[in-house]
């Protein structure tokens, strides 16, 4: 999951639940919105208890000692909202930006890795690849190859530099 962060503040996670502490301190930290003063009003003990039994909502709030009070996001909505209006709209932004970044269609411009796929020297395949899929490292690619087929590493790195080379004079002849 893609971290949230609200007025330049990371929100951490602990088992998928929001830290309100640090959201009180992205809001200003002041002592009339600290989480302790939301969590005990009636309207938010409700809506916890209306959480927790929907059956496909996880665990709604937990409290950790020492490190603060975690809320799944319906609650961090009904939290900002406490606070302020426009606190509330920042917090409803920050996680349309943050689910924009994880369903996110790469274009062809948010490409920068091309995976090759060679058989007997020649590419047979070739796919783009998002920054962030994975990618082995050419140190480690021996160690996966050696139980396919025999190659030798320097073999691999002759072959690895050549279609380096040839993809970037196709890239760049755009």
């Amino acid at each position: 999951m893609t971290n949230l962060s609200i007025l330049s503040k990371q929100i951490r996670l602990h088992d998928g639940l929001y830290s309100l502490n640090d959201l009180h301190k992205a809001a200003g930290s002041e002592g009339k919105h600290r989480p302790d003063r939301f969590l005990r009003l009636e309207q938010t003990q409700d809506l916890i208890t209306e959480i927790n039994s929907c059956p496909d909502m996880g665990n709604s709030f937990k409290t950790l000692r020492g490190i603060g009070s975690f809320g799944c996001k319906e609650l961090v909505y009904a939290y900002a909202m406490w606070i302020s209006p426009k606190f509330h709209l920042q917090v409803i932004r920050a996680f349309d930006a943050q689910q924009q970044a994880i369903t996110k269609t790469p274009s062809p411009l948010d490409y920068q890795r091309i995976m090759l796929t060679i058989e007997n020297g020649k590419t047979t395949h070739t796919q783009a690849l998002a920054l962030d899929d994975m990618v082995t490292s050419f140190d480690k690619i021996p160690g996966v190859l050696r139980e396919s087929m025999k190659i030798q590493p320097y073999q691999l790195a002759q072959i690895a530099k050549a279609a380096n080379e040839r993809l970037s004079r196709m890239i760049h002849k755009r």
